[in-house]
């Protein structure tokens, strides 16, 4: 007589099928009795009220992309004579922006303190008061041992310039 041996996987499946296949008269019942509790009414809906309508009427009112106050000939001239010199020839350290250029040190002279700047190719140039540097027309007002100060000229939008003074640290 011979035995044979049934996988256990197939004895799992068997078993999953043999338990899935029970009554369901108690889920049936409780389905009924859910069909017949009396139901309630949904809440009322908030009422929405209407706000009030605002409407914009731009006939006769100033663009809000036109500066404000009256703008001659002659404002725009004075906003323009603190701008840069155009005929001015620009100085070597005007090539870099102000965050590029490191101080890296100072020497005092007879004629005066010199600031020392590095550019990022390694160059060190001398600096005195007066010299430009930076994209923004940067001229140096105040040259001291750990300290370089600047007024830029940058340009305002409208035509002008604004004078915004700026700093160089000593490099660590």
């Amino acid at each position: 007589m011979r035995i044979r041996r049934i996988p256990v996987a197939g004895l799992l499946v068997a078993a999953a099928v043999v338990s899935c296949g029970g009554e369901t008269d108690d889920l049936d019942a409780y389905m009924e009795e859910l069909g017949t509790r009396p139901g309630r009414s949904p809440e009322e809906l908030p009422q929405i009220q209407s706000s009030e309508e605002l409407r914009y009427v731009a006939a006769g009112r100033r663009s809000p992309f036109e500066p404000i106050g009256p703008r001659t000939e002659d404002t725009r001239r004075a906003r323009q004579e603190h701008g840069p010199d155009p005929a001015r020839e620009r100085e070597f350290l005007e090539r870099y922006s102000l965050d590029a250029l490191r101080m890296v040190g100072s020497l005092r002279h007879a004629s005066g303190l010199y600031g020392l700047m590095q550019t990022p190719d390694g160059l060190v140039h001398r600096l005195a008061t007066g010299d430009y540097l930076g994209r923004n027309h940067g001229r140096v007002t105040h040259i001291s041992d750990g300290e370089v100060q600047l007024v830029e000229l940058v340009a305002d939008g409208n035509g002008g310039y604004l004078q915004r003074p700026a700093v160089i640290l000593l490099a660590d």
